[in-house]
């Protein structure tokens, strides 16, 4: 009876030393609890009644302080397969080389440096974006633009200064001489005598089966002039001196009268040499075939040249499969700007400290006299 007397005893000792010690525990974290909301709740006011230092206002930025700019270049797209058509084009224009001339270095390869080609939808792939590989060079006509023009002279007089007098303009356009022009004494029939000499030696046999007759061959003629006179004797031409000098001129022209200076009426404007190098000249193009190549030099010779002309066809395109993965705007894809012309911030206890001395508290206290207190004496019995 005893026994389980003492062990109730000593069970109920524990369980109040254990609600004591709860207690105590609860009691202490009341009380830091009180405290600190206690300070909490004080704050408030002691800021807005504290005069600050820092130089900021208190500030949490919000919603309305900014604005997100989308700064993100691709546009958002949901994921699909692409289909891509690329250009694969065979055809090779043809740039001259070393190769396309021969041994006298002439040009020999029979090929305009150059093709032709426009771009048309199959230049483009479904999304309108250009995918062709080659430079549109379009189907070029020469005009009078594209050949050098030069001046050809067409008039048919010469350049002169026209009419300058000479010592001619001034004399008289009669003789005074007196005499006429002749060529002088011309021989005539009447003034010879002609005497033929028979030189010949053969002869006129009469019986003979082939009988010789004399001709002007078998004689010798001997001309003697009668006439007394040689020929050209009593010739006359005139000659200046035959034309008196005047003051005034008698040719009739007037100085410079004329003269002739070439302008531009004299002169049209010819075509000439092709400048243009767009497109050759048309006069020079055809196709060539097999007679127009050298068997020996491979080399054409014809005189011709060909131009290489291309339009795509649906075999110059492979379309190709791709995955999209697409696109959706992120945080990522924004940049943000603050509006509001704050800076956030939060006070603390360094933003109420007052950083300039304070001369109160640096002063040395004053030293006041105390009246020393005089002992009352009193009688004693």
């Amino acid at each position: 009876m005893n026994r389980k007397l003492m062990e109730l005893a000593e069970r109920y000792v524990a369980q109040r030393k254990r609600r004591m010690r709860l207690f105590k525990t609860v009691t202490a974290l009341a009380l830091v609890v009180a405290i600190c909301t206690s300070y909490v709740l004080m704050m408030p006011g002691l800021t807005m009644a504290a005069e600050t230092y820092c130089g900021l206002e208190e500030h949490t930025h919000t919603a309305d302080c900014y604005v997100d700019e989308l700064t993100c270049l691709i546009s958002e797209r949901e994921a699909e397969t692409v289909f891509t058509d690329i250009m694969r084009c065979s055809f090779e224009p043809h740039r001259h080389s070393s190769d396309c001339y021969n041994a006298q270095g002439e040009l020999s390869c029979g090929y305009w440096d150059g093709y032709i080609h426009e771009h048309d939808e199959k230049c483009y792939d479904s999304n309108g974006v250009l995918i062709c590989t080659l430079e549109e060079h379009p189907m070029h006509k020469h005009t009078d633009a594209c050949y050098n023009w030069e001046k050809q002279l067409i008039c048919t007089l010469t350049e002169s200064e026209g009419h300058i007098h000479t010592d001619a303009c001034y004399r008289a356009k009669e003789p005074t001489c007196g005499l006429f022009e002749s060529e002088g004494h011309q021989h005539t029939a009447d003034c010879v005598t002609e005497t033929r000499t028979l030189i010949c030696t053969e002869d006129v046999a009469t019986n003979s089966d082939m009988p010789h007759v004399h001709d002007d061959s078998c004689y010798e003629v001997t001309r003697t002039y009668t006439c007394g006179l040689t020929e050209g004797e009593g010739a006359h031409h005139h000659t200046d001196a035959c034309y008196p000098t005047t003051e005034e001129p008698t040719c009739g022209l007037f100085e410079g009268e004329g003269a002739h200076t070439h302008d531009d009426s004299c002169y049209e404007m010819v075509r000439g040499d092709l400048k243009c190098k767009l497109y050759p000249d048309p006069a020079k193009v055809h196709t060539h075939s097999a007679s127009c190549v050298d068997a020996k030099t491979g080399y054409y010779t014809c005189g011709y040249i060909q131009v290489l002309r291309h339009q795509h066809t649906n075999e110059c395109i492979v379309t190709v499969t791709a995955e999209d993965s697409g696109h959706h705007h992120t945080a990522d894809c924004y940049e943000r700007h603050y509006i509001c012309g704050k800076e956030e911030h939060t006070h603390t206890a360094d933003c109420y400290y007052d950083p300039t001395p304070n001369p109160d508290a640096t002063a040395a206290p004053e030293a006041t006299a105390e009246p020393t207190a005089t002992p009352e004496v009193t009688d004693e019995p």
